[in-house]
Parts: C-alpha cells; structure tokens; sequence
C-alpha cells in the first residue's frame, strides 16, 4: 500500500488539509464552524455531519480480510496494553478470559465464549477450549473473509471526526494519545449499494489495513489526476432498472425516467396490473370517469375485478395524485389478494416517529407494507404518510414486492405407481407444501399418511391445517392420499399395508427430485392407521426415512371390527367386507388387506428400526390409548413419547375453533424432525429489547419437539458466531455476562440474552437474522439450574411476603462507610406500575422527603406513559431518567452513569437510586456508591443481597445465595479491583479502585469525585 500516494489523494478533496502542517482555525474551508469543544491548533474536531457537508473524502468498497491474531489463557496475572486504545490492564487466571493479540501487537482481554464464536484455528476448524490448554503460549486464530460488505472512508491524522454509533456510543476518529498509522477510517454498511449513514463507526488507521481489503482505495490512489469525482447513484438506482427492465414502469418522454415526478392513481394500478402480468378481464369497469380508450383502462378493469379499487361516488379518480398511505392500503389490499397473510404486531412503522399521524384508515396497512419491507421511512425514520408519492418510491416499492419471498408454497402433485408386488398401477394424488425458498435452499421434507377412510387433508383438515406450520418451521411435507381415498380414482379394495408403503416410497422418491428438497432429509409419519403405515414404511425403506412420527399410531387393526374374523371371511367370499362408518360413505374393505393385518405384528416389524420415533398420543384418546405410543418407543431402537394433555383422537380438531392442539401438535413435530433431520432447530429474531435480549419466532413447542429441557445446555449459533449456553427459565440462572436460552411467556416463544449484558450487540442478532439451537449437553447444566433457580419464588402479591411493604417493596436506606444516614435510598421503581410495588415505594420515599431520583431503567417516554404516575410523589421529585442497559461493561451504561451521577451532583439530596426491581442496575451503582465510600466486600454483598432476599425469599448464607452472591457481586468486585481471587479482594481498596473506575472508566473529573464523597457523607 502506497500510504504517502494514497495521504495525497485524501488530502486533494474538498478539505484541502495539511498532514504536514496541523490545520489552524484559520485553515478550515470557508463557512466551516469547529464543533463546540474542539481542540484547535494542533487537530480540527468536527461531528460527521459536519466532515461530510464539506466534502470529506471519498468513500470505497471494502470488507474484511482472512488475518490472524493471537490468543492465550494465562496462568499468571499478566499485564496489557492496547495501544491502539490507550487503556491496559491485567488479565488474571480465570479460564474464561482470553489476551488476545492484534495485527500491530495491540493487546485487549476477551471472553473465551466469544473467541471460540468468532474465530477458527489456522487450518478454518472450530476452536475448542481444549486448544487454549496451553497457557502463556499464544496460539493463531483465524477470521473469515467478507468481501465488499462495507464502505470505508479515510480521515487524515489532524482531523478528529466525532461519530455517534447506531448502537448509541461516542467514537472518535484520530483520538489524541493513541497510535492511529496514517490516521483512523470511517466504515459503513452497505445499504442499496451506498454507505448507510446511519451506521457508522471509526476503525483505527493502524490496523485497517492489516484487516480490511484497501485494494480499490489504493487504484485511487496510484493515479488521482486521471480519476474524475464519482458521483454516487441515486438511492433508486437499482430499483428504476429493475421495474424498467421488467416492463412494470417506463420513461415519462423516452428519456427521462422522472424519479421525483409524483404519481396518481391510475399509474400504480397500472404499475401493479403490469407486474401481475396484464391479466385480461371480461368486460370494462363501470367507473364513471374511465372511457375505453384510456391508457389505463385494463387496470382500472383488473382492479376492480380483484376488489382492489371501489373508486368515491363511481369514479376512479386516475388522474389525481396519491399519497404514501393510499398506496400502502392499495399495496395492503393487492397482498391480501395475493395470499399474504402478514402479522404487524412487530411491524417497524409502529415506533416510526410519526406513526400517530397515519391516518386510521390506512395504519394497519402502512404497519403491513413496512413489516413486508415494501416501505421504509426516511434518514429519521418518519412515514410520512401525507406526502404524495414519487415515481422512485413507487418503483422500490414493486420491486421489494416482486422479490418477497413467500412464508410457504403449495403445489398439487400426481405420482404415477407402476405396478408392482400384485398392486395395480395406480397414481397418487398428493399436495406439496414447502417453505418459501431462497435459490439454492434445500429443506428436509416428511411424508404425510392419512388414517383410515381419511384424505390427504385429514380429520376436520388437521394435515391441511399442519403442513403449513411445518413449514413455518423449515419442513417440507407431502401430504397423499391412499388408494380410493380422497382424489385417488384407484379402488378402494386394492389398498392394504403393501400398497401403502409403495405409495409412502413413491412419495419420497419424487420429494427427493425436487430441487428444494434434501433428498437425505427425509422422515414419514402418519395419523392413527397411517401411523401403522408409517412405522411400516419406515422399517421397509430404513435408507429412505431418517425419522418417524406417529400421531394416534394405530398396532392393532383388528379392533375396528365387532368381529374381524367373521369380517375377514366376508371378504374372502366376496373379495371386499363393506366397513361403514357414521362420517362418510361405506368403504369396501379388500381381502388382501384383512390378510396382512392378520399376519403382520407391528411391533416385532420395527423392533430393529434405528430411525429416531417420536410417539405422540392424546391422554384422553379413546379410539387408540396412549398406552399404544409406549409400547411403540418401547419397540424401536430410539423411541420418544409425548402425551398431549386434554386431547382426543383427533388432537381436539373438531372442538376447538383455533385448532390450538392441532398447531401444538405440529410445532412439536416439526421440532423433532428438524433436530434429527437437520441436527437444530433454527429461526429468525423477530424482536430486540432495548437490553439487547432477543425473541425469536420459535415456538416453545418445537423446543419440546426437538428434545431440549431446561437444564439442558444448547448451542447457539448466530452467524459465524456458536456459544454454548444452558436453556433455563430466568437471567438469573446464569453468572452475569453469560448467555442463557429461555422461553417468553408472554409469546411462548424461544429468547436468547445475556445476563447483564447485550446478546444482539455482542453477536450482531438484529431482527431477521437467522439463529439456530442445537444439543450440546443433555442435563449438563440441571444441577446449577436446580440451584439457581429462583424467578417462581417471587410473586407480586405483599400477603407473600408477610405484608411487610419495605421488604415488598425493596426499600431501604444505605448505609455503610461513610455514607449519612438519610442521605441515599435504593428500591424497586416508584413510577412502573408492573410490578405492583410502585405504590408502596412512592409512599416511602415520600416519607423519606426524597428530593433526586436516579431512575436507571425508563426513557422519558416510558416514564410519561405509566399510569398514575403524575400523581405520585415521584413525579414531584428532580428526576433525571437514564434508560440504562444490563450490560455494565458498555460505553452507553458507563456514559449514561456518568450523566446520573453529575444529575446527583447539580441537586440536592437525599437520593433515590432504582431500576424496575432495584436489584441488578441499582444494585450495581449503588455497589458502586458503597465502595467509594468505604464499605466492606461484606457490607456490601449482604446489602445487595438482601434484594434477592427481599424478592425471591433466599435464604442469607444458603448456597443458594452464595452462588449468586458469587455471580453477580465477587465478580464485578474483581473486575473492578483486578484482585486475582477473593483472598486479594479482601485487602483491596475498595474506595481508590472505585475512583479509578469513576475517572478513568466513566469519565468523572477528581473534582467531581471528591464532591460525589462530599455529598453522600453529608456534608
């Protein structure tokens, strides 16, 4: 890399900046203000904004490199220093940190958990806590390359440009007392081929080019008088040529495409009738203001025809120009026509800061186009429903709709049968329903087999009902019907278990032709008989079906008849016995099948099948008893069985109106088949709190499906990124700044967090990002779990906690060191009703004449909108809400801290600090408050504590309560102290590291210190 090139023709742009001679006040471009702070004369520090609206450098296309780095678990305190940082440290002997080593020798800590997730050995093979059983030798790790997945910008050394992240931390570019090579680098994402100015970050000049592609800066570079200023194509680049080049729009006068030029009405029908594929229609539409001849008649026909387009008082209205809301509800009302079936209680327009202004009319629809992605708001996020709609937004939104992928597909099938084992040949009539595919995705697929006198849809449309719920999961399904059953023109008599497993096989061998579908992934199941015949199939073809599920599956065949002897020798004497039933028409019933029934033990069939079983059987079924799912696990080689609370034959098909046991039934299928087929269970985020926790669209069910148990430990993989974490039922089951696996219960979906940390950050699982789970352990983590345990001892109810309010509702006064008495509170939240504590603590700091409060856990919005809280006493108080994170090592929480205590500072005591329990957050930073002021490692593990006891009744110096005390308080006084083991914590100064870390971590000036111990002594 030409690095004195490459400062020659960064410095040519607009700036015109010296690195030879730092920039004066004087040398800044005409009209250009320094951001208030900056340090002129030796560096220019401006906001990005700013660096950007004076031309800044040129963006390129860049992405990571394949490099390598170091890392080694120590055996000994061992010193750090990040250069690249300028901070250090001591990393300790704990197991789970790792020092890891930079391209230019930079070193920083980092948990092992996330080192095993993020790189590979040299050789490209997963990591293993085993490779780093060498301490204090260092050994490569390796990360992946990901070519042209970002922009990057170069800023020359004498410039500071100030960067907000999207995830809400301060960054500078070119920070002085650091190491920086040549000078820092802006990288972006990618977003429509450009830089996405809304996520930004700074990466250091010094490393850059160790670790990300430099190759198209350096062409640049190398001749800067031969290249002209690029001039970025327009956001709507792509989509102008996408909807010209498929005929859906078309320049205005032949040239112009017209990207700002509003539209009207008649021009997204039309554009919409053009994409569907101009659809003829019998006769023209009544519109009152649509004549034969006009350019758009056809569509306007189309529209009406399809109940796009009523039109106001018999006109159409074609010429009129259109909003942003109109064409969302005509888009809205275009995909429901099309089979879209969309859920917007996660849409994206609902926090859009102007959603209250979308008129009522059109907010379900707007919440409908952006949840389809066919809308997205401005650079501030606004939906600007009253503005009329441009050509540009118009073409974006039918191109995002030609290329949605579908939730699920369906297709009829017909699969010809030869004749073959005294069978006549026969043809198959069958629905196919797969997941919506992305090319070149492959799915596993099942086999579907309908019970007795049943159809490929079955009873009261339970298969119709679950294929699509398996595909929702990721699980092809072909659903047939059987020899004179349902669309089969084939004769009833000729079906037997023969003819069921040549069918069952056919279908398998045309699923596995399919394109979509991996043909080694293939599993059967069936419905009462068809359970019969799926067990048979299976052990017939045991290379073909990988897994089986049974559901209701039948053993014994000759329970359906009063007398099946004499029922049998009906058919021997007219070739069928006519089997009546009170649902449908009599079926005769062929002497072949009588025969195999008698001679055929299902049992002793698949007693040597290895393919996993999953049994599954209502507990109140009276057709087949759930007795029968037992002796089938019993039988096989690897069976399971799972009782369906409260269900019947039919899993309740004809009793309940949501088909509720129906839809459990499936998800729990498909969990199965997806852990023994693809070896996890797999989904999308679909939700982001603001602590970083991520829910998920998997459903608890296919969890119970797939096998996994609390206590089990899982592997999650985000990415390139795999983490082991235990499947629990609270934060608390974990140490803090693990990751745990529990389920929603408000969704009675599957959730990953981390406690006290931020599980969407630190692995980069935004909403849409795929995440997968898979065994690790089964029951490696139960016995921690059983003792941790603890989120169903606590109730919300003060009669189980004696009455007493301050213990209900975490009250109290701190006191230890130095600390006044009366001068600092902690509790659960005075203002959120969720809990149903607010009350009791509003009256206690009430009488505690409380003046400051210190609400770590609310945004000023969520603050306003609690009920009853402009009534309380709280809302009397200087408040300052800081909306704190769980993850205590972030920039955010640190600089939100800093904005608190300052808060305590500027006004008058006493104090209250809370978050919503006022455990953790408050726990923290009044742990905080206690080590500066001199408390003991004691005091101050009893005192956060005895929230734990408060809440959830643990009982002090249990082991229960040491394991948590160990989690959530030794640790984080380790950190803070960097003492080694608890033996060096206990002659560590707790005040002086506290005002380390209140100086050096949050940013408190000594002075600010000394008056923060000033103020809480009571002085």
């Amino acid at each position: 890399m030409n690095w004195k090139k490459l400062t020659a023709l960064v410095l040519s742009a607009a700036l015109s900046l010296s690195l030879a001679a730092p920039a004066m006040a004087a040398d800044l471009p005409e009209g250009w203000t320094p951001a208030d702070g900056a340090r002129v004369g030796t560096q220019t520090e401006v906001s990005l904004e700013e660096y950007l609206a004076e031309g800044g450098q040129e963006w390129f296309l860049t992405g990571k490199t394949e490099y390598t780095i170091q890392g080694m678990l120590v055996s000994k305190d061992t010193p750090y220093e990040n250069v690249l940082e300028g901070n250090s440290g001591v990393v300790t002997d704990d197991g789970v940190t790792v020092l890891l080593k930079g391209t230019v020798d930079e070193l920083w800590p980092s948990n092992l958990e996330k080192v095993m997730g993020t790189y590979t050995k040299a050789d490209g093979t997963e990591l293993t806590a085993e490779d780093f059983a060498q301490k204090d030798t260092y050994i490569d790790l390796k990360t992946k390359a990901t070519p042209d997945t970002n922009f990057a910008m170069f800023i020359p050394a004498d410039i500071q440009v100030v960067v907000e992240t999207a995830w809400g931390d301060i960054l500078t570019a070119n920070r002085p007392g650091v190491e920086h090579g040549e000078g820092d680098f802006l990288v972006s994402t990618v977003k429509d081929g450009q830089p996405d100015l809304s996520d930004v970050w700074v990466l250091n000049g010094a490393v850059f080019p160790n670790t990300y592609d430099t190759s198209r800066m350096n062409a640049s570079a190398e001749t800067p008088e031969e290249t002209e200023p690029q001039v970025p194509a327009p956001w709507y680049a792509e989509a102008q040529s996408y909807v010209t080049e498929k005929g859906y729009m078309s320049t205005v006068d032949g040239v112009s495409f017209a990207a700002e030029a509003t539209v009207t009405r008649a021009t997204v029908f039309q554009t919409i009738w053009n994409m569907v594929g101009k659809p003829q229609v019998a006769q023209a539409a009544d519109f009152t203001d649509v004549t034969a001849d006009a350019w758009y008649a056809d569509a306007a026909a189309w529209a009406k025809q399809a109940g796009l387009a009523e039109g106001t008082a018999g006109a159409f209205q074609g010429d009129r120009e259109i909003t942003r809301a109109e064409v969302a509800a005509i888009f809205s009302r275009y995909a429901a026509f099309d089979g879209w079936i969309v859920d917007t209680t996660t849409s994206p327009a609902l926090t859009a800061p102007d959603y209250d202004t979308v008129p009522a009319w059109a907010a379900v629809e707007v919440a409908e186009c952006y949840k389809l992605g066919l809308m997205k708001g401005n650079e501030t996020g606004a939906i600007n429903p009253s503005a009329l709609m441009t050509r540009a937004e118009l073409a974006a939104m039918l191109k995002s709709y030609d290329e949605l992928v579908p939730i699920y597909v369906t297709r009829d099938v017909e699969i010809e049968v030869p004749e073959q084992d005294g069978i006549p040949a026969h043809t198959v009539p069958g629905v196919l329903t797969m997941p919506g595919a992305h090319e070149g995705e492959t799915f596993p697929a099942v086999v579907m087999l309908h019970g007795t006198g049943s159809t490929k849809d079955e009873a009261g449309n339970g298969y119709l009902t679950a294929a699509p719920e398996l595909a929702l999961n990721g699980i092809a399904s072909l659903r047939i019907d059987f020899m004179g059953n349902g669309e089969s023109e084939a004769d009833y008599k000729d079906y037997n278990y023969t003819s069921a497993n040549l069918d069952a096989k056919a279908a398998a061998d045309y699923l596995a032709e399919q394109a979509e579908i991996d043909g080694d992934k293939l599993a059967v199941m069936g419905w009462s008989q068809g359970g019969t015949n799926a067990l048979l199939a299976a052990a017939a073809y045991p290379e073909t079906f990988k897994a089986v599920v049974t559901w209701s599956g039948a053993l014994d065949l000759t329970t359906m008849f009063e007398d099946f002897d004499a029922a049998y020798a009906t058919a021997k004497k007219d070739g069928t016995f006519e089997m009546t039933f009170d649902w449908r028409d009599s079926l005769g019933v062929g002497e072949r099948w009588f025969k195999e029934v008698k001679e055929t033990d299902v049992l002793k069939t698949v007693k040597g099948l290895e393919a996993p079983v999953l049994a599954i059987n209502g507990d109140k079924d009276d057709v087949v008893l759930p007795e029968n799912a037992d002796k089938i696990a019993a039988a096989v080689q690897n069976g399971r069985v799972y009782l369906v609370e409260g269900a019947d034959h039919t899993y309740n098909v004809f009793a309940e109106e949501n088909f509720e046991t129906i839809y459990k039934v499936a998800d729990i299928t498909a969990g199965f088949l997806a852990e023994k087929l693809n070896g996890c269970v797999a989904g999308k985020v679909n939700a982001v709190s603001k602590y970083g926790n991520v829910g998920t669209d998997i459903y608890a069910d296919v969890f119970v499906g797939a096998g996994y148990a609390v206590g089990d430990i899982l592997k999650v993989t985000v990415g390139d990124m795999t983490v082991e974490a235990p499947f629990g039922t609270g934060y608390s089951n974990v140490d803090t700044g693990n990751v745990i696996v529990l389920t929603d219960t408000s969704t009675d979906t599957i959730a990953a967090a981390i406690n006290m940390g931020n599980f969407s950050k630190t692995y980069g699982a935004e909403v849409d990002t795929v995440i997968s789970f898979a065994m690790g352990e089964k029951e490696g983590y139960l016995e921690e779990y059983t003792i941790r345990n603890i989120d169903a001892l606590r109730t919300n109810d003060i009669k189980d906690y004696d009455n007493d309010k301050a213990v209900f509702a975490n009250f109290r006064a701190v006191k230890m060191g130095d600390i006044a008495e009366g001068v600092l509170y902690r509790a659960s939240s005075p203002v959120n009703p969720e809990l149903g504590r607010n009350t009791y603590v509003d009256a206690f700091i009430k009488e505690a004449k409380v003046k400051t409060i210190l609400d770590l856990a609310d945004s000023e919005e969520e603050y306003d909108g609690y009920e009853g809280v402009k009534d309380s006493y709280a809302a009397t108080t200087n408040t300052v809400k800081l909306d704190m994170g769980v993850d205590f090592a972030a920039e955010d929480f640190t600089a939100k801290l800093k904005t608190g205590l300052e808060y305590m500072l500027a006004n008058e005591g006493p104090y209250l600090i809370h978050c919503n329990e006022g455990k953790d957050r408050a726990g923290f930073v009044t742990m905080l408050l206690e080590c500066l002021m001199g408390g003991t490692v004691r005091e101050i593990t009893e005192d956060y504590m005895l929230s734990y006891e408060n809440y959830y009744h643990v009982e002090k110096d249990s082991d229960r309560w040491n394991r948590i005390a160990q989690s959530n308080v030794v640790a984080n006084l380790l950190k803070l102290t960097g003492a080694e083991d608890e033996k060096a914590l206990a002659k560590a100064d707790l005040s002086k590291a506290a005002e380390t870390y209140l100086t050096e971590t949050v940013g408190l000036t000594a002075e600010q210190v000394t008056a923060l111990k000033d103020v809480l002594a009571g002085k």
